[in-house]
């Protein structure tokens, strides 16, 4: 950084290295190593140096559970609710016709 004795670049004229860059979304998405936030920099300093001592927020580690298969069982279960509330759906609209209009509406599409 140049001091008030010395001259800065603009007044020496060499060129900017930095005139034509720019600093758009495309070039900040594009980036390769994205740093960590200062607040998280200076945590794990910190704890480098003292671990912290209550971590009784913080929950057991649990195994990877395999939510593949749950979820195929439910899937299977919905599967089978789906279907029996269609049967009683089917029903109750029988029962609020009437036999009669049940059995004649069968026998003329049959």
């Amino acid at each position: 950084m140049p001091t008030l004795d010395e001259p800065d670049d603009s007044q020496t004229g060499a060129p900017d290295p930095f005139e034509g860059l720019v600093l758009d979304e495309d070039f900040v998405r594009g980036a390769t190593h994205r740093e960590a936030s200062a607040r998280a920099r200076t945590l794990a300093s910190k704890w480098q140096r003292e671990p912290p001592t209550d971590t009784s927020w913080r929950p057991e580690p649990t195994p990877p559970r395999r939510w593949y298969r749950r979820g195929l069982l439910r899937r299977r279960g919905m599967r089978r609710a789906a279907l029996a509330l269609a049967v009683l759906a089917v029903v109750l609209l029988a029962a609020s016709a009437g036999p009669g209009d049940v059995i004649g509406w069968i026998s003329s599409h049959l």
